[in-house]
């Protein structure tokens, strides 16, 4: 089957807790369900938005943590990769933000699109240290050396989410492992930088 050429320009936000710790997704292709991965969050761009408006409405959208475009510091990184997903090869430009959000920042899935919801299951929240040690698949692949660079280089400031909600599943919010949904928005499937 012929697969249908997407070009996205994504904003990609890394949202921090106090111990210098990413969230991740977890989720699936669903051409692919048998090969999780965890990745960032994120999604393209959306009618005159900036890259900092795009980070902060996909952190709501897929996380249910509300904050200002203008907390955001970075940019830490942009690249073009290309991925498949579903019947899509995707072409995506994407630059990584940063956002302190603290240990209270509550996880919820309410607001993702429903293809969001049928290919997350769940979220994390890792260290560098974790990264780099873990078998399991997570893209971008050099995240590790990315979350180091964004912490040793100043303090990212502590931003107030300005939504706390539970965990979609009703989970407690364990920063350690809770279940949930996202797909559009992250590294899928195979990923490769394109040259």
């Amino acid at each position: 089957m012929t697969k249908i050429p997407v070009r996205r320009f994504t904003a990609r936000a890394l949202p921090l807790d106090d111990q210098d710790r990413v969230l991740l997704l977890r989720g699936f292709d669903p051409a692919q369900p048998d090969l999780p991965f965890w990745f960032t969050i994120g999604g393209a761009m959306e009618g005159g938005e900036t890259l900092r408006e795009t980070a902060a409405r996909e952190l709501f959208e897929e996380v249910g943590i509300r904050v200002s475009p203008d907390d955001f510091t970075g940019p830490y990184g942009t690249n073009t990769i290309e991925f498949t997903w579903a019947d899509h090869i995707i072409t995506q430009d994407q630059t990584f933000f940063a956002i302190r959000v603290g240990d209270a920042a509550a996880v919820s899935f309410e607001h993702m699109e429903q293809v969001e919801r049928d290919t997350t299951t769940g979220y994390r929240w890792w260290s560098a240290a974790e990264l780099e040690s873990t078998e399991e698949m997570y893209f971008p692949e050099d995240l590790a050396v990315v979350l180091r660079g964004i912490t040793a280089t100043a303090p990212v400031p502590l931003t107030s989410p300005t939504a706390p909600t539970a965990s979609r599943n009703g989970a407690s919010g364990d920063p350690k492992a809770s279940q949930g949904s996202e797909s559009s928005g992250g590294y899928d499937g195979v990923s490769r930088v394109v040259e």
